[in-house]
């Protein structure tokens, strides 16, 4: 993806690490999340903005944004008020990026400390995108390689933190190992390689051109 947007709007933003990042993208970058006040101004520029709002009542007009990001969020939120919001606030021709956890079988302590309401499958997470009047463009499983150490940690942490601080907190080698791991899957994936399975789901979708910029 090439820095051609005039507008990115990262849903869910969190603590704003990756605002920054999305500049490669976009000329001007806003991070909706609903404790956005608290995000530290060391993450910002000029070109850089936060709004403390609901993802699924955005502060925004219609047909405002070129690219939208909703990164390991919906899973957290009403998930189709959310995209029919973000659905508004794009342009016709316009660009949805999501990202979410696959597979209800994995639910786990990790699920519910972080306040997940659902896991997703490519069947349910694409039913849902075209729900809100998208067309999907590309959905990828991602994290193949390390699908089943995933698998066994959610099935050993199905009752309690243990297990997720163990995985949250690797020694220094094992985190360069993990990472390399997954920096060479996201390399496969821009040569073009499907991978067969994963723990997340990745969904590029866009706003058809000439559509109208009501509400669904």
């Amino acid at each position: 993806m090439s820095k051609t947007t005039d507008l990115a709007v990262d849903l869910g933003c969190g603590a704003g690490d990756a605002l920054i990042e999305w500049k490669k993208f976009a000329t001007k970058v806003i991070g909706i999340d609903g404790h956005a006040d608290l995000i530290a101004d060391v993450y910002l520029d000029p070109a850089v903005s936060t709004i403390a709002a609901d993802v699924t009542d955005l502060p925004l007009p219609d047909a405002c944004a070129d690219l939208v990001l909703a990164l390991d969020v919906l899973e957290h939120v009403p998930d189709t008020q959310a995209l029919q919001e973000a659905h508004r606030i794009l342009r016709p021709g316009g660009t949805v990026v999501v990202a979410v956890p696959a597979f209800q079988w994995l639910w786990s302590y990790r699920d519910d400390d972080a306040g997940h309401l659902r896991r997703y499958t490519k069947r349910s997470v694409r039913k849902l995108v075209e729900g809100a009047g998208l067309t999907v463009e590309c959905i990828r499983w991602y994290q193949f390689f390390l699908f089943p150490l995933v698998v066994a940690a959610r099935v050993l942490g199905k009752r309690g933190p243990r297990v997720r601080d163990l995985e949250d907190n690797p020694r220094g080698w094992v985190n360069k190992m993990l990472r390399g791991i997954n920096l060479f899957e996201v390399k496969l994936a821009t040569l073009g390689v499907n991978m067969p399975v994963g723990s997340s789901i990745f969904v590029i979708a866009r706003k058809s051109y000439g559509e109208a910029n009501a509400n669904i």
